[in-house]
């Protein structure tokens, strides 16, 4: 470890330089990523999956259909209702190449009341659908005489998309502020808490930027999004905060470039050991063979890699730019030495009651255990989306008066 610490530190600018131009390409393809992204990532292959296969391509079932959902405003006929669903059903075939349309009338029980639902079939969903759906989209009805809405498989897992994109914006907007404050109040300086936000980033970004070129070789499911900042975030955190600390208590008896060789000496074996775990442990789930367990192994195992190298490259460089620097902008004051004696404190207390501490810990992990057994568990569907989305509201209406 000592010349793995010496060649760090030697080539620190060289390894700065490095990260800025990963950062700058994988970036470029991170953006990209949701693009990619589809599905719920709970398909695997079985009978189930060759059923349907079979039914494509034997029995002329169509591989992806839309269900565009009508809705008569008050004071119109049932004969222009229907008149005006013809038409756009027909502009819709035209305008998405699709194979063919299922026309609601009233003898094929596709219309109840003021509510009817069309079908628009596509033979092949070959990555296009997104446009299709857009084509689609771009038509429009008599806004007076009757409202359309579209729903369906492919409609749904995009909005799936965009919804997790949502919800992981929002995330980073509450969970990226506290993270800060609990920075500040562990190290009591701007600069010292920045630090592991930033390497944070540059990896959750880095990562993403390297997943999208699994694209082609697998299918990456919507969640990945939430599973990359979710592991990338802590880990990070988590191991500069080690690393910052060490960095910190060794600066203040030896230069820079002895405390930055120590710091990687020690605190860095902790994170290699510590990465290594999680690595092998996620590496478990790539053998059950359901798409989001192996996303989670593949886009986890890809975080905890690179958050242990910006870790062990990235951090070290920065920090022995900064030298004692790292101290400043300090807003609270933090004692370093009491801070240390009081989990010291702690830690000898936890080692003289071992068997009460264990027992203690059982029962609070018992306790936390209990929410569990009412726990419902099922597979992501249009219920997973908000209400306020289009797709959500017209599977519901449909549901509600042909299925239920």
């Amino acid at each position: 470890m000592n010349k793995v610490a010496n060649a760090l530190y030697a080539g620190r600018k060289f390894l700065l330089i490095l990260w800025i131009i990963l950062i700058v390409g994988f970036g470029f393809y991170a953006a990209k990523l949701p693009s990619v992204l589809g599905g719920n990532g709970f398909e695997m292959k079985g009978m189930y999956k060759d059923t349907e296969q079979l039914l494509v391509d034997k029995f002329d079932v169509s591989e992806a259909q839309i269900i565009v959902l009508f809705e008569k405003k008050d004071g119109v006929s049932d004969s222009k209702f229907q008149q005006t669903i013809a038409q756009y059903m027909q502009k819709a075939k035209d305008k998405s190449d699709a194979s063919k349309v299922d026309i609601p009338t009233a003898s094929n029980k596709m219309i109840k009341g003021s509510t009817a639902y069309g079908i628009i079939h596509f033979n092949h969903d070959d990555g296009t659908m997104d446009k299709r759906v857009e084509k689609i989209r771009t038509l429009s009805a008599d806004e007076k005489e009757v409202s359309v809405k579209l729903t369906g498989g492919p409609i749904i897992e995009k909005d799936m998309n965009t919804a997790s994109q949502a919800d992981l914006a929002k995330a980073e907007a509450i969970g990226i502020p506290v993270a800060l404050v609990v920075l500040l109040l562990a190290f009591g300086g701007v600069v010292a808490a920045a630090i592991p936000l930033m390497i944070g980033i540059v990896t959750v970004v880095t990562t993403m930027g390297v997943v999208y070129f699994f694209h082609p070789y697998t299918e990456l499911s919507i969640f990945i999004l939430n599973v990359i900042p979710m592991i990338g975030l802590a880990l990070s955190i988590d191991f500069a905060l080690l690393f910052i600390n060490r960095f910190k208590e060794e600066i203040q008896t030896k230069s820079v470039e002895q405390a930055i060789k120590i710091t990687i000496q020690t605190a860095g074996r902790s994170v290699i050991f510590s990465g290594l775990c999680v690595f092998i442990g996620l590496a478990g789930m790539l053998f059950i063979q359901v798409d989001i367990f192996q996303n989670v192994a593949l886009g986890g195992m890809a975080v905890v890699f690179i958050a242990v190298f910006s870790a062990l490259t990235l951090l070290p460089s920065i920090l022995a730019i900064l030298g004692t620097r790292i101290n400043r902008l300090r807003i609270l004051k933090v004692s370093e030495q009491g801070g240390q004696s009081r989990w010291r404190s702690f830690a000898t207390f936890v080692m003289k009651k071992p068997v009460t501490m264990t027992i203690v810990s059982l029962i609070i992990l018992l306790v936390a255990l209990i929410p569990v057994r009412d726990m419902h568990l099922e597979i992501p569907s249009s219920e997973a989306l908000p209400t306020k989305y289009e797709s959500r509201q017209a599977f519901d209406t449909y549901n509600d008066t042909f299925i239920n």
